[in-house]
């Protein structure tokens, strides 16, 4: 399953989900990028009016510096109530919803608007990654990850998708057809002022695989809900950082859906 296979099944209408998702993502952008240039206007006001050693350059240094720090200190904090307030992922985000396989969206036991939700956990599952990585400057889409489930549902309705498959998938095999649709989203972006270098491209590959191998790792751990995911996430981007060249050369062989999936099966084995 190429990633040209799955760009073109993706639906070119915009449906009333899409146009809302559409508006989420770019609301979240703009503050995505506002808080990266507070931060990096607090870092610049720093470097002007101070010292290697911290000393304040001059009169106003100190007072200058201060006076911007606090005006971004504002900013965050009305940013993160007007999330506590309006956001309805704070269980996602705060880590309250146990990881699962993502394979089970695409069952019979998320019959009730099951891409919806597989949407938004994923969408979080990426945001906690990057977090853990300490990676600040890549934006997550969460429409893309909402267009590649979309996708991938449709190849179960024989309608829409003549080749379905005349057997069920096993887990596995769906999850490794979650991964390349993943993939071929581009659900990372860099912010507007990272330089193009392409870095993003390399670990959208990475986070794709990271984020569908934790929902197998999380069941299998014990302690709080938290410390399962993030733990799940930390194992699952150590497996992916280790074996890069093994699942890479699974991803861009003639069969990448059957290889991906005799890798999770082997990492999920012994790891």
């Amino acid at each position: 399953m190429s990633r040209k296979f799955l760009r073109s099944k993706v639906p070119a209408s915009f449906s009333d989900g899409d146009i809302g998702l559409a508006m989420k993502d770019g609301l979240r952008e703009i503050r995505f990028n506002l808080k990266r240039g507070a931060h990096k206007l607090v870092e610049g006001v720093q470097t002007a009016t101070h010292r290697d050693d911290g000393t304040a350059r001059g009169r106003l240094g100190e007072p200058l510096g201060l006076a911007v720090r606090t005006t971004a200190q504002l900013l965050r904090t009305a940013d993160h109530a007007a999330v506590d307030l309006l956001s309805s992922d704070g269980h996602y985000r705060a880590m309250e919803i146990p990881l699962c396989p993502s394979a089970t969206y695409f069952s019979a036991e998320h019959a009730i608007d099951p891409i919806r939700l597989f949407t938004r956990d994923h969408h979080w599952r990426y945001r906690h990654l990057l977090s853990l990585r300490g990676t600040h400057d890549l934006f997550v889409y969460e429409q893309r990850i909402e267009r590649a489930g979309q996708q991938l549902r449709s190849a179960f309705d024989p309608a829409k998708a003549p080749a379905a498959p005349a057997e069920p998938w096993s887990r596995q095999q769906l999850n490794a057809r979650i991964v390349l649709a993943l993939q071929a989203a581009d659900v990372l972006t860099p912010a507007i002022d990272t330089p193009e270098a392409g870095e993003e491209s390399g670990l959208n590959d990475h986070a794709a695989l990271c984020v569908v191998l934790a929902g197998e790792l999380a069941p299998l751990l014990s302690g709080p809900v938290r410390q399962q995911t993030e733990m799940a996430l930390r194992l699952a981007d150590e497996a992916c950082s280790t074996h890069q060249a093994a699942w890479a050369r699974a991803m861009a062989s003639p069969t990448p859906d059957t290889a991906l999936a005799a890798w999770m099966t082997f990492v999920l084995r012994y790891l």
